[in-house]
Order: C-alpha cells, then sequence, then structure tokens
C-alpha cells in the first residue's frame, strides 16, 4: 500500500540486502512493531519484490529505499501458523485450491477440503527459524480449504453453510460433484501439512476477537462512534492505537480506526462481526495520504499490546470510498476475522490440526483450549445472538 508518511526507517518490518529487495536479512530494530518480535516466527517472510505497481505516480527521483511505497508483492500471499501442520490465508489470493473453488476478491471465496496437492501446489514454504536467525522449509500442504466434507464434523451441521462444488479433474479422486460444509468464514482458509514427516516448531499466531480489541480501545480512551443500519445491525467505528495493518510489502502501517458491524439477525450463517474495516485517511490538504490495491489482499491487522502480536482478520479486499457510515472520504482494507464473539470461528475446532489455545474472545478472561463443553455453550450462545448483540451494544453505550 502506499502510505504518505512512509519511513523504511520505522515501516519496514525486516531489513534487506542489496536493492532492497530478497528474502529479509534480519529484523528492523527501529520498527514500530519489533518489541513484539518474538511473534514475527508466526508470519511465512516473504520474497520482497517491486512487481506489483499501484495507483500512486513513482517520482523520478524515487531511490531504493522507497519503492516499497509504490509497489506490491505481486501473487506472494502472506500466511500465518495456526498449528504445529497448519497455516492459513485468503483462498482468492492463493493458487493452492481446486479448480472447482467459488468466488474471488472477496465475493463468497470457498474452497473444498481433498486432503492432497493441488494443480498448483504448495510443495514446500520458506519459514522463519525459532531464533530468526534464518530459514527452515516445510511442505508438500494440502490444497486451501473452508468447507470439509460430513464425514469430518461431528455433530449437527446448523451452523455449517452447505456448498455443492462441481468436481475438479485436475485432482485424482475429486472429478466428481459434491457437497461439503464451510466451517469458516468465505475467503478464510487453511492448508495443512501432509504426510508423517517433520511438523512445524514455529509460534502459533495468537487471535483476537475484534471485540476484545474494541474494548480495549474504549479502556484506553479512544473515540466510539455508533450507528444503526436499518433494522438488523449496528455499526461501531473506534480510533485505535497501536492497530496496524502488515502489508503488502511487508511494511507495518498504523490503522487510524476500526469499523465492525453488529447484526441482530438469527441467521444460522452469520456469527457477528465475520468482517472488520481497517480505514486510512485518503486524502490530508488534498494530497493522497494512503491507497491499496492489488497485493494488498492477505495482508493482515494486528494488535500489539505487551510486547505481543494479536492477529485481528486478513485482507480479502480493499479501496477508496465513502465506507464510513460517520464522514470522510476513505481508504480502506476489509477481511474475514479469525474470531467472532461467540466463538472461536472455527466451527467444528476439534477436528482441525490447529493450535486451539490461542484464540481470545469475550466468552472467557484469556486464552482458551475450545472443548466440546465450549461447543455446547456456544451453540446455545447462537441460538440467542440477538439478545447477545444488544446486550453487548448496550454495554458498550452506557
Amino acid at each position: 500500500m502506499y502510505y504518505k508518511d512512509y519511513d523504511p526507517t520505522i515501516h519496514d518490518i525486516y531489513l534487506y540486502g542489496a536493492g532492497n529487495i530478497g528474502y529479509p536479512i534480519g529484523l528492523n530494530p527501529n520498527s514500530l512493531i519489533y518489541g513484539a518480535s518474538a511473534d514475527f516466527a508466526s508470519v511465512i517472510p516473504r520474497y520482497r519484490a517491486f512487481t506489483g505497481t499501484g495507483p500512486i505516480p513513482i517520482p523520478p527521483e524515487a531511490g531504493i529505499t522507497s519503492l516499497p511505497n509504490y509497489y506490491n508483492i505481486k501473487d506472494n500471499p502472506l500466511y500465518i501458523v495456526i498449528g504445529d501442520k497448519t497455516i492459513s490465508g485468503n483462498i482468492h489470493y492463493s493458487p493452492n485450491k481446486s479448480s472447482d473453488s467459488f468466488g474471488a476478491f472477496g465475493i463468497d471465496p470457498t474452497a473444498k477440503y481433498t486432503g492432497t496437492t493441488t494443480a498448483y501446489p504448495a510443495l514446500s514454504l520458506t519459514l522463519w527459524n525459532n531464533t530468526l536467525s534464518g530459514f527452515c522449509s516445510y511442505g508438500p500442504y494440502t490444497g486451501m480449504y473452508n468447507c470439509v466434507p460430513l464425514n469430518q464434523i461431528t455433530g449437527s451441521t446448523a451452523y455449517n453453510k452447505p456448498k455443492y462444488f462441481l468436481g475438479s479433474p485436475e485432482i485424482p479422486g475429486f472429478a466428481a460433484g459434491s457437497t461439503q460444509y464451510q466451517i469458516l468464514t468465505n475467503d478464510y482458509g487453511i492448508m495443512d501439512l501432509m504426510g508423517v514427516g517433520p511438523t512445524m516448531s514455529q509460534p502459533i499466531a495468537k487471535k483476537i476477537s475484534p471485540s476484545v480489541l474494541i474494548q480495549d480501545m474504549k479502556d484506553q480512551g479512544m473515540t466510539f462512534e455508533y450507528n444503526r443500519i436499518g433494522l438488523s445491525q449496528n455499526q461501531i467505528s473506534v480510533a485505535c492505537t497501536n492497530v496496524y495493518l502488515w502489508d503488502g510489502n511487508d511494511k507495518i502501517i498504523p490503522l487510524q480506526k476500526l469499523i465492525a458491524g453488529y447484526s441482530f439477525l438469527n441467521n444460522p450463517y452469520i456469527i457477528s462481526p465475520n468482517t472488520i474495516n481497517g480505514i486510512f485517511s485518503r486524502y490530508i490538504d488534498g494530497v493522497t495520504a494512503a491507497a491499496v490495491w492489488t497485493g494488498d489482499s492477505s495482508s493482515q491487522i494486528l494488535y500489539m499490546k505487551n510486547n505481543s502480536l494479536y492477529f485481528v482478520a486478513s485482507i480479502a479486499s480493499g479501496g477508496a470510498g465513502i465506507v464510513d457510515v460517520f464522514g470522510g472520504n476513505v481508504a480502506f482494507v476489509s477481511g474475514p476475522c479469525y474470531v467472532t464473539d461467540a466463538l472461536p470461528l472455527y466451527g467444528n475446532l476439534e477436528n482441525r490440526l490447529i493450535d486451539k489455545n490461542h484464540y481470545y474472545y469475550p466468552l472467557n478472561q484469556g486464552l482458551t483450549l475450545a472443548t466440546q463443553i465450549d461447543f455446547t455453550y456456544l451453540q446455545n450462545a447462537l441460538n440467542n445472538l440477538n439478545a447477545s448483540a444488544n446486550s453487548l451494544y448496550q454495554k458498550w453505550i452506557n
């Protein structure tokens, strides 16, 4: 993304060698989030490149230190580690999925589970070692998915939307059509290490509910605004501190505010808020202040607290326009949340290969292991979503 006040001294997360490209050669000790560097190994490093041009003209005098502000790393998704055999990312931006996957660019992207590789496989991915002193590789990974067959679901499928996949002849054994059930939100998927070889030892990314973050902002005295949208939703806007976008060229950019919508619909397929918007000023004194474009997909909204990183959402779309109902022509990013108020976003969490101790949401006082008791309680909570959302709203406005 482009950020008017970009300063590589504080906004670059990593240090690079000749040409300011390639894999990182170390950490930037002056980065705005360097204090949380122990969590950097949760984010899979990328090869910095100047391949995805944006909408802001590049000044003729621009040197290599400023180029990351005008280019994104094209076609190289940002993944995070969520278990010793599992990573996650955005479906639309990952080539490693079946040909009968649905949607693109934030419009209902879903992909089926096959347990095997695809026509564009992730045979090996480069990760940081635990000391951030070098790299190691793992693979191959299954195709990315957020839907699973019925035999991988325990109990009711009431909160899992059925999806019919037409068939993917490029994957042996999966040419025929079939129905699977969605266990994650749109455009958010996971990939599992295949086989019985080495597992990943990197730290697991900590995920946080938007409501926990919003309440923390309120407790710090940040400005809040509320707006009722029709009869079915409240929208909450909050100014931010220590909330950032890890962007499309591995820069860390402060977010000015977050906007989340809380639905009052008792729809079994909606667990609010399941997406969140990060907001920047589009113009300041008539000059472009921020812009997002292709390549910012899979960026991360994160919160730094007590020298730890808490991951809020992965970016599925972005752009510019009047998306803030409270006023202002803004630049924005938007994407699926990792955790919702009612439960960790993963339906049937107990059946996946992810780490279950890294979800922070309002129904508990800290990180929690999601046991079957949690799921029984959380399904009951979903059945009373309308009352729960109203109660939460009243708590915030009082």
